[in-house]
């Protein structure tokens, strides 16, 4: 696949930083492993192009999904921004009433880890500054993330076992 260095992959969500990866590498080689939504992405280097104009037939495709991919996102953002002043406005914060009352979809994750994924979001890490102070209950967003924007609500929060704490402890300070 030809790939710009702004690209991501279209099937390998969370890929930009596979990307960057590629770049840096030379004609056959192979990068290191890079974290990607769905697990990991190895990137290999088969050829080098040098750059040009591109004509309007090779650019036109790639302008017009770039064109109704920022025209979602735009769509996406206000639709999150109007669940989450709905929430807010309600006396108990219910995120299902409120996304059902707005025709959008709800979906719940199990226990969450630090280090963990969630379908159709992407690393949990993305998620982590606005969660971090969330009591139960609690509901943030949006936030913006690989598959669009989300609006979450922690339903409970478990202190991590002893020996996972200190597995995690080390990268996370």
């Amino acid at each position: 696949t030809n790939v710009l260095r702004t690209d991501t992959l279209p099937t390998v969500a969370g890929s930009g930083a596979a990307i960057q990866e590629l770049f840096s590498l030379e004609k056959g080689w192979v990068g290191k492993a890079t974290a990607v939504t769905a697990g990991l992405a190895l990137p290999l280097l088969t050829d080098i192009q040098p750059a040009r104009q591109g004509t309007f037939d090779e650019v036109k495709d790639k302008v017009r999904a770039d064109y109704l991919n920022e025209q979602a996102r735009s769509l996406a953002l206000i639709q999150a921004q109007g669940l989450a002043q709905a929430i807010e406005k309600q006396e108990k914060k219910d995120i299902s009433a409120a996304a059902k009352a707005a025709k959008l979809t709800v979906k719940t994750s199990g226990s969450l880890t630090r280090t963990g994924n969630l379908d159709e979001v992407g690393p949990v890490s993305a998620l982590l500054p606005s969660m971090k102070n969330l009591k139960a209950g609690e509901v943030a967003g949006p936030v913006a993330v690989s598959g669009g924007q989300v609006v979450f609500q922690v339903v409970s929060r478990t202190a991590p076992a002893d020996d996972l704490l200190a597995l995690q402890k080390k990268p996370v300070e």
